[in-house]
């Protein structure tokens, strides 16, 4: 993150545009990132705004509804989970 820069190109019917951070390697609990966007005519105008990082977000979840806690199962054993 820091001083990252990188041009966004805008879908012209959509307007959006995207770019990804990689904060795998950052403790901040929060980033500041601000947008310039400049239209046809020249106009610019740029934003701020403050994005929350919660890694925990991302991490891998899994629920096993198969078998059920504590089961008594043969010796055959068929996993199934919810993410």
């Amino acid at each position: 993150m820091g001083n990252e820069t990188a041009p966004l190109t805008l879908l012209r019917v959509t307007l959006i545009g995207l770019k990804e951070f990689n904060v795998s390697n950052s403790s901040s609990k929060a980033e500041t990132v601000e947008i310039t966007a400049e239209d046809v005519a020249g106009n610019i105008t740029k934003v701020t705004r403050t994005i929350a990082i919660d890694k925990s977000l991302d991490a891998p979840r899994l629920t096993i509804v198969q078998p059920v806690a504590n089961a008594v199962t043969d010796n055959s054993i068929y996993l199934a989970g919810l993410d």
